[in-house]
């Protein structure tokens, strides 16, 4: 049973739309998700999680702004919508869209 649920799990992931790569913003700033792990604009490394298409990370001191929740939705292959999440916010959450930084048109 536990091996099925296993393999079933494994199925998941593998066909699951995912976030990881390189995201470039219209200002330049980019971010890189590899698996879990995330690589800031200001260069710094820290966890994220997993959702039903989209990706979140905490900022981490340093970065702008830290503390606050950044969503990755997945809007397509190549784009992804980025919200900012955090406690003194009124109303839904300010976004961007984000491009692969590797597309080529």
């Amino acid at each position: 049973m536990f091996a099925e649920s296993l393999i079933v799990a494994a199925l998941f992931w593998a066909q699951a739309p995912l976030v990881d790569g390189s995201w470039c913003a219209a200002d330049g700033r980019r971010i890189t998700v590899e698996g879990l792990t995330v690589l800031t604009p200001e260069g710094q490394r820290t966890q994220g999680e997993y959702g039903d298409r989209a990706f979140r990370f905490q900022a981490p001191p340093g970065e702008w702004p830290a503390g606050a929740i950044i969503w990755m939705e997945l809007k397509s292959s190549d784009s992804v919508r980025v919200s900012v999440e955090s406690d003194s916010q009124q109303g839904p959450p300010p976004h961007d869209r984000w491009i692969r930084c590797d597309v080529v048109s």
